[in-house]
C-alpha cells in the first residue's frame, strides 16, 4: 500500500517536472490564494477562536454593562454596553446570587510610567482588587491585589505589571517586586508581575494594572464615590449551572431596583450580560464584520486560483489523452490512473501551500509592524502555528482535489482508438466546461479590477483635496498632563514654561498649542446656543477646537473678519471665540457675526465672537463643510494638548524632547511625529483597501489572462486539421488568427458582462470609502472593460500566431 503510494508520488513529481510551465503557474496561483487564506485564518484564530491566554475556564466568564433603555442621555460604549458607577458596582456585588465572583474594571487607559530619569506612556487599566482572582490569572512574580488595596479612605499605591512590560521596561529583573516607580506623577510600588501572555480580558493591550481607588484623591475621590459617576464595566464568572440568560435577568432586576431607589443617578435601567471577549466574539462585533469582509475578498482570490488551476488541468488532460490511452491499452486500471492524477494534484497543492505559508509568514510579520503605526494599543498575538498550517494545507489539498477530480475522471474516460491518433479531439463537453470556468474567472476578475479602479480613483481624489491649510513642514508633540499628575493650576504653569522655552528655539517660525490635531479623526464638539436664547430651537451642534493665538498663522488660515486670538484672551478675561465661514453664512447670512454671543451647552458660559476664518478640513479629508468654533486654549486649561511647530526646513522634535525631560522627567510624550504622518493615518484604511484591491486585481487579471491563453491554445490544438484545410483553400494568416481569437471571445464576453453587472451591484458597498467618485463611476467601469480587452488580446495573440504559422502538411495529416 505505502509502496504504491510512494511510487505514485515519485511518478507525479517526475511528470510535473516535465511540465514546468503548468507546475509553476499552478503553484503560484495556489500560493497567492493560500497565503491570503492563511493570514485571514490566523487573525480569526487569534481574535475569534482562541481564548485569551492566562485566563482559567473562560467559558464561564461574562461581561457586564448597562444597556440604554432610551430614557435620556447617558454614558455608553460600543455594542449596546454602557458603564456603571462604583457605588452601583458595590450594590451589584452585594445583591447578586448568580455569579461566583464579579470584578469591575476600566481598560484602555494611558498611564505615565517614570523612574525619575525618563518617562514612558503605557496602556493601563483600573481594576477592582478581585480582578485577577475572578479571571483565575496567576502571578509570575509577587502577588495579586488584596482587598485592603481597594479602599476609599486610604487607597493603596500598588501596581501589577504585565510580563511583556517586565521584560521590555525592567529587563526581566527578578528583584522588581517592591520597586518604586512614578505613575502619573505619583509614587507606586510594584507588587506583582502577571503571567506570560496575559493581557487582561479584552482586546485592548494592557501593560499595568492599578486598583480602582489607586489614582483618585481629593475632589476626584469625592466624585469617585458618587453614584452618578458612570465609568466602570464588569467581568463576572457564572456559578455552576447558571446560564448567561439567568444572570442577565437577575442583574436587570437589580438595575431596575437601583433605578427606583436612586432615580436621579440611574435614569436608565437594564444590565447587559454577554459572553466575555475572552471567548470568540459574536457577529455584531466590528472586528467580526471586518474579518468577514476580508474573508470574502480572500475567498474570491482563492476561487479565481481554483478555477485557473481547474482550467489548466482540463487543458493538460487534452495533451495527455494519448498518454492515458497508452496506459489503458497496456492494462492500467482507470481507478489507478485517477489516483495517479489526484496524487499529482496533491503534490501541486502541497507545493502551493508551502510557498503560500512562506508568504503568509511575511504578511503576518508585516501586520505586526503596522499595528504601532496606527497608534492602536491592541493585543497582537497572530501566529502561524500548527493549527493555521494544518488549515492551510487542508485548504490547498481540498482546493486542488476539487479542481482536479472531475478533470482526472474525464481524462480516463477516453476512446482508445481516437486517442491513439496524433491529434485527438476531446469533444465539446470538455471545451464547454473550460469555457464556463473561464467565464467565471473573467467575471470575478472584472469585479475586482473595477473595485480597485474605484478605490484608486477615490484615493487620488482624496490626496488632491485642499484641506484649507498647509500640512507640510509641521511637527507635532502630544501631551497628556494627566500622565504627570498635574492639576489645573500646575497645567497652565507647565504649558507657559514649555511655550516660553520652545519659542526661544533657533529656526522656529511659529508654535501653537491645540487640543485636536486636524485630519487625525479626532473630534471635539458640543451644543451651543445662539446669543442668550436657551430654547432647543436655537441650539446647534458644532465641532470645536481649543487653540493658542499662533495657530492660524502656523497653518496659514486666512482671517476673513475681525481678529484672531492674542494676549488679551487669557484666563479670567471675557471668553471669546472664532468661527468659520460656514457657520457665519449659515447663522448670520448677510450680517457680520463679530460681536455676537454664543452660549456653551454644559458650562453655559458666554463666548463672544471676535473673528471669522476660512473653512478648512477638520476631522477627515472627505468631510463636508461644517460649522466650527475655535476657543482660546488659554481660557480652557485643558490637560490634553498638542504642540505644533513650524521651523525653517528642519525638525525641532529632539529639542522639544530635551525641554520636556528638563521640565519634568516623569512626564512622557504621548507621541512625536510630523503632521504629514499623522494626517496620513486618516487615509490608512483607504490606502490599505486600495493597495489590497490593486494587488488582488492584478493577480486576478494575471490568472484570467492565463485562463484565456489556455483556452485559446486548447481551441487551436483542437482545430489543427480545420486550420490546415482553411489554409489549403487560401485562408490568410490574419483570418486564421481572427478564427482563434473569436473562439475565445464568447466566454470572455459573457464573463465580462456578468462581471460588469455584478460590479454595478456590489460596488455600492464601497460608497462610504469613496471620495469624489460614484460607485458606478463610468471611468472605472470603462477602465475595467479596457483592461480585459487588453488582457484578452495579449493572451490570445500568442496561440493565434502559433496557429497561423502551422505547417500545412502536418495540419492536413492530423486526424
Amino acid at each position: 500500500m505505502f509502496e504504491t503510494i510512494w511510487q505514485d508520488i515519485r511518478l507525479a513529481v517526475r511528470t510535473l517536472r516535465g511540465s514546468p510551465l503548468f507546475t509553476l503557474t499552478a503553484v503560484l496561483s495556489l500560493a497567492v490564494g493560500i497565503a491570503g487564506t492563511a493570514v485571514i485564518f490566523a487573525v480569526v484564530d487569534a481574535y475569534l477562536l482562541r481564548p485569551w491566554p492566562g485566563i482559567a475556564d473562560p467559558a464561564r466568564l461574562v461581561e457586564i454593562g448597562r444597556i440604554d433603555s432610551g430614557e435620556g442621555p447617558g454614558p455608553s460604549t460600543a455594542d449596546g454596553f454602557s458603564t456603571f458607577s462604583y457605588p452601583n458596582y458595590q450594590d451589584y456585588l452585594d445583591r447578586q446570587t448568580v455569579l461566583a465572583s464579579f470584578a469591575a474594571s476600566r481598560t484602555g487607559e494611558a498611564v505615565g510610567l517614570g523612574d525619575g530619569v525618563r518617562a514612558t506612556r503605557v496602556p493601563g487599566a483600573y481594576v477592582s482588587s478581585n480582578y485577577f482572582s475572578v479571571l483565575g490569572a496567576p502571578m509570575a512574580l509577587g502577588r495579586g491585589f488584596l482587598p485592603e488595596d481597594e479602599s476609599l479612605t486610604s487607597p493603596a499605591t500598588v501596581a501589577i505589571i504585565s510580563h511583556r512590560l517586565w521584560r521590555s521596561q525592567f529587563q526581566s529583573d527578578g528583584n522588581v517586586i517592591g520597586r518604586n516607580v512614578q505613575l502619573n506623577g505619583r509614587p507606586f510600588t510594584i507588587v506583582g508581575v502577571a503571567s506570560a501572555g496575559f493581557n487582561g480580558h479584552d482586546i485592548a493591550l494592557t501593560s499595568i494594572w492599578i486598583p480602582l481607588t489607586g489614582f483618585p484623591d481629593g475632589d476626584n475621590m469625592r466624585r469617585f464615590a458618587r453614584r452618578g459617576q458612570q465609568w466602570l464595566m464588569g467581568i463576572g464568572r457564572l456559578k455552576e449551572g447558571v446560564s448567561a440568560a439567568q444572570a442577565r435577568a437577575e442583574m436587570t432586576r437589580i438595575a431596575s431596583d437601583l433605578a427606583r431607589e436612586y432615580p436621579d443617578d440611574n435614569r436608565r435601567h437594564g444590565l447587559g450580560v454577554e459572553p466575555s471577549a475572552a471567548l470568540p466574539v459574536d457577529g455584531r462585533s466590528p472586528i467580526t464584520r471586518f474579518l468577514a469582509l476580508f474573508s470574502v475578498l480572500i475567498g474570491l482570490v482563492l476561487l479565481i486560483a481554483c478555477t485557473n488551476v481547474g482550467g489548466m488541468v482540463l487543458a493538460r488532460g487534452v495533451n495527455r489523452a494519448r498518454e492515458m490511452a497508452v496506459r489503458l491499452a497496456l492494462g492500467a486500471e482507470r481507478r489507478r490512473l485517477v489516483r495517479l492524477l489526484i496524487t499529482e494534484s496533491v503534490v501541486v497543492a502541497l507545493a502551493g501551500a508551502a510557498l503560500g505559508l512562506l508568504l503568509a509568514w511575511e504578511a503576518i510579520a508585516l501586520l505586526g509592524r503596522l499595528v504601532p503605526i496606527f497608534r492602536i494599543e491592541l493585543t497582537y498575538d497572530v501566529q502561524l502555528d500548527w493549527r493555521v498550517t494544518a488549515f492551510s494545507i487542508g485548504v490547498a489539498v481540498l482546493t486542488v482535489i476539487a479542481c482536479g477530480l472531475l478533470p482526472a475522471v474525464q481524462a480516463t474516460r477516453i476512446d482508445l482508438s481516437s486517442a491513439m491518433k496524433p491529434t485527438a479531439s476531446s469533444g465539446p463537453k470538455r471545451l464547454r466546461a473550460r469555457q464556463v470556468l473561464l467565464a467565471v474567472q473573467v467575471a470575478l476578475s472584472m469585479l475586482l479590477v473595477i473595485s480597485a479602479l474605484l478605490l484608486g480613483r477615490s484615493l487620488r481624489n482624496a490626496n488632491a483635496i485642499d484641506p484649507g491649510f498647509m500640512l507640510d513642514g509641521v511637527d507635532v508633540a502630544g501631551f497628556d498632563l494627566r500622565l504627570g499628575g498635574y492639576g489645573p493650576t500646575a497645567r497652565a504653569a507647565l504649558f507657559d514654561r514649555l511655550m516660553s522655552r520652545v519659542q526661544a528655539l533657533p529656526g522656529l517660525e511659529s508654535a501653537a498649542l491645540v487640543r485636536v490635531v486636524p485630519l487625525t479623526l479626532e473630534r471635539e464638539g458640543g451644543r451651543v446656543w445662539l446669543s442668550s436664547e436657551r430654547g432647543d430651537d436655537h441650539a446647534i451642534t458644532v465641532s470645536r477646537n481649543f487653540v493658542s493665538p499662533d495657530y492660524f498663522r502656523l497653518f496659514r488660515i486666512p482671517l476673513l473678519r475681525g481678529r484672531v486670538f492674542d494676549e488679551r484672551d487669557r484666563a479670567g478675561a471675557p471668553e471669546v471665540a472664532i468661527i468659520n465661514e460656514t457657520m457665519a453664512n449659515r447663522w448670520w447670512p448677510g450680517r457680520d457675526p463679530v460681536g455676537q454671543l454664543l452660549v456653551q451647552g454644559v458650562s453655559r458660559r458666554p463666548l463672544q465672537i471676535v473673528g471669522v476664518v476660512r473653512d478648512t478640513k477638520y476631522r477627515s479629508i472627505g468631510e463636508d463643510p461644517t460649522p466650527f468654533v475655535y476657543i482660546s486654549a488659554a481660557q480652557t486649561n485643558e490637560s490634553v494638548m498638542r504642540l505644533l511647530l513650524r521651523a525653517n526646513g528642519r525638525s525641532l522634535l529632539p529639542q522639544v524632547r530635551a525641554i520636556v525631560a528638563e521640565l519634568d522627567p516623569n512626564l512622557p510624550l504621548v507621541y512625536a511625529s510630523t503632521l504629514t504622518d499623522l494626517t496620513a493615518i486618516g487615509l490608512v484604511p483607504h490606502r490599505l483597501a486600495s493597495w489590497l484591491a490593486a494587488a488582488v486585481a492584478i493577480d486576478a487579471a494575471f490568472l484570467a489572462g492565463m485562463g484565456i491563453y489556455g483556452l485559446a491554445a486548447y481551441n487551436a490544438s483542437q482545430r489543427t486539421r480545420e486550420i490546415g484545410v482553411r489554409v489549403a483553400l487560401g485562408a490568410l494568416r490574419r483570418q486564421v488568427m481572427q478564427l482563434i481569437i473569436a473562439g475565445a471571445a464568447v466566454p470572455i464576453v459573457i464573463g465580462a458582462a456578468i462581471g460588469l453587472l455584478a460590479a454595478s451591484l456590489v460596488t455600492t458597498l464601497l460608497a462610504g470609502m469613496l471620495y469624489g467618485v460614484q460607485p458606478r463611476d463610468p471611468v472605472a467601469f470603462l477602465g475595467g472593460a479596457a483592461v480585459y480587452v487588453a488582457v484578452a488580446l495579449i493572451a490570445t495573440l500568442f496561440p493565434a500566431r502559433r496557429a497561423a504559422s502551422v505547417n500545412l502538411v502536418e495540419a492536413l495529416r492530423a486526424e
